[in-house]
Parts: structure tokens; C-alpha cells; sequence
């Protein structure tokens, strides 16, 4: 899903256990194989990205665990003034639905994620800035709970 010039605030639910007939998924981009494409793909130029998201199925029995895959992204112009961000909220109702793989760009803006607490998995950050102290900021809860495993300026 794509917007240019308004935002985009809604709920979406994924479940990589529902068949999806191919004539209504959408069509490859060049380059794109099957295997690269994202559960859910949602682009904005010029304004936010403010969603819930809730990854729901589970895992049937002796089967390889699959990954949801999701991109966020905000681009625009330079010329504009405003400061945009991301925010998505993910919810996880079920302890054994799928992990998941996120991905999200913002150019000029700010990316700001509610993770459940029962997160238990690997966060890569990567931020082109001087100082990440300044930009990156995890809950108290998280910090206790957590482990930085590398960091490079």
C-alpha cells in the first residue's frame, strides 16, 4: 500500500496461514522473487505511518516455522518542513504465532515501536547519526532484559 501526501492510520492483521489466491496478490517488482515478498508492504511520502499490527496463526505441528515479513517507509522531499514518523504497534495474541522480520526507513522523521512484552528475539538498529544515545532510546524494562552484542559509531 502506498500514499503520497496523507497519512496512513489503520489496523492490519497477518496470518501466513490463510490462502491467498495468486490472481489477487500483487505483482512482482523487477528483481522480486516469490520468496522476497513482504507480508506487508506499506509506503507514505510526505506524511506518517500510524498502525496496529497484529501478527495472529499458529504454527501447525512439524512444519518449518515461517517468517512474517513487513516494510514501513516514509519518503518525501527535502523541501518540506515537517518532521514525519512511524509508528506501529505490534501485537502478538498468541505466544506461538509466527516471528517476524521488520523492516523501517524514514529519511528525515522518526521511527517509534511498541513491542509486546513477551518479545523474545533479536533487534538490529541501524541509525546514520553521531551519537545513537540521542536517537535511540529503549523502555527501563527492555534495558534490564537486554543484551547490546555489538555497536559501531
Amino acid at each position: 500500500m502506498s500514499h503520497s501526501d496523507s497519512s496512513l492510520q489503520d489496523t492490519f492483521i497477518i496470518n501466513l496461514f490463510l490462502e491467498v489466491p495468486a490472481e489477487i496478490l500483487p505483482p512482482l517488482q523487477q528483481n522480486e522473487t516469490e520468496a522476497d515478498q513482504k507480508n506487508l508492504w506499506l509506503e507514505v511520502e510526505n506524511d506518517n505511518i500510524n498502525v496496529d499490527l497484529y501478527i495472529v496463526g499458529e504454527t501447525p505441528l512439524n512444519t518449518p516455522i515461517p517468517w512474517t515479513t513487513i516494510h514501513l517507509e516514509l519518503f518525501g522531499t527535502k523541501e518540506n518542513s515537517r518532521t514525519f514518523f512511524i509508528k506501529a504497534r505490534i501485537h502478538m495474541p498468541n505466544p506461538n504465532c509466527p516471528a517476524f522480520h521488520l523492516t523501517a526507513k524514514a529519511l528525515d522523521g522518526f521511527i517509534l515501536f511498541y513491542i509486546p512484552h513477551s518479545y523474545y528475539g533479536i533487534i538490529i538498529i541501524n541509525c546514520s547519526t553521531s551519537d545513537l544515545n540521542d536517537h535511540i532510546m529503549l523502555l527501563s524494562g527492555m534495558y534490564d532484559s537486554s543484551t547490546v552484542i555489538s555497536k559501531s559509531g
